[in-house]
């Protein structure tokens, strides 16, 4: 859609638009800071090089408007154009100078959200804050027309938030009991993903079996919490859900061990289908932990079981398959 078209309903898609990307990050007037970094050639200006100017954004920067604070009578010259590096650094440019985009750490939900669904991985150093919400690989975003965002997806979105989701801080410490006497790192490891695996409903049911399905019990689980007061319309609590698939599994290992001690991922990519994992470092290697599929196994980056997890990543709005579980597992 042409933004031109529609001034009171816009979709913006972050993935393969840096405009979109920025422009969805600083929505809702965040607190930032911009630091200098480059003076354009053949440039002046009275500002140097290392300098920053922080405060609360007056409104979401787009190229063509200047950057301004609510907060203080600062501001840019207007912005000519945006980039988003592949690790999710944003430089914004004007006509003399180039700033690089700091997000305060109150907003690092929306920061670490948008990176996720960009890079589809987050890394060892990039823990999942409260805040952080994901609705799959398709997750989209529309401005309405009272110029708030909005997220959908054919799927639920989820949220993970302690402040808001009453039932995470409980499942943190039940967690944290039961790897305490754990004596290894990969001992926790596997206790993680095993106390992830029962609390979202267990391993896979035997084939043939009468019973339903993990899916089919997730499908309910979900349509059942979407009814729920708590959990209205299709945002979900991640510490609610009684049943969950590999994204719900994942994302809940990712946000446990982040808290407990244990370095991990958390990758999205491919083996036959759409698959979410983890992955874990154990004595300089990597392994591949798979919440969903067997969750005591830790799978070693150089095993030929690896070999079907493959990340997807975005360049320039095209899907490719690399980096971070077989050629997945180690970063691009």
């Amino acid at each position: 859609m042409n933004r031109s078209e529609s001034p009171r309903r816009r979709a913006l898609d972050p993935v393969k638009n840096d405009n979109d990307y920025v422009e969805v990050l600083t929505m809702s007037s965040p607190m930032v800071r911009l630091v200098k970094t480059q003076i354009l050639p053949g440039q002046r200006s009275k500002v140097p090089v290392g300098d920053s100017m922080q405060g609360t954004l007056r409104g979401p920067v787009v190229p063509g408007r200047s950057v301004s604070f609510s907060d203080s009578s600062r501001s840019t010259s207007e912005v000519v154009a945006v980039q988003v590096t592949t690790e999710g650094v944003v430089n914004l440019r004007t006509s003399t100078s180039v700033y690089k985009l700091v997000v305060a750490e109150a907003h690092a939900g929306r920061l670490r959200s948008l990176k996720y669904l960009r890079r589809n991985y987050l890394d060892y150093n990039e823990e999942m804050p409260d805040g952080f919400y994901d609705g799959g690989h398709g997750m989209t975003f529309r401005v309405g027309a009272d110029g708030k965002l909005g997220v959908s997806s054919s799927r639920e979105v989820i949220l993970v938030d302690a402040g808001k989701d009453v039932t995470l801080g409980p499942k943190l410490e039940m967690a944290r009991k039961f790897i305490e006497n754990a004596r290894t790192l990969q001992e926790k490891i596997q206790m993680l993903a095993m106390f992830v695996s029962n609390s979202l409903g267990g391993s896979q049911l035997v084939p043939g079996s009468s019973m339903p399905g993990i899916v089919d019990l997730t499908d309910q689980d979900v349509d059942q919490r979407k009814m729920s007061g708590k959990n209205a319309g299709d945002i979900l609590m991640l510490g609610h859900l009684n049943y969950g698939v590999c994204r719900h599994r994942a994302l809940m290992f990712k946000y446990l061990a982040d808290r407990l001690g244990i370095p991990s991922r958390l990758v999205r990519g491919k083996t036959s289908d759409w698959h979410v994992w983890n992955v874990v470092q154990l004595h300089g290697k990597n392994y591949v932990v798979d919440v969903m599929q067997q969750p005591w196994n830790l799978m070693e980056e150089n095993s030929p079981e690896v070999d079907q997890y493959k990340r997807i990543f975005n360049r320039r709005g095209v899907r490719v398959m690399a980096g971070i579980g077989g050629r997945s597992i180690t970063r691009p």
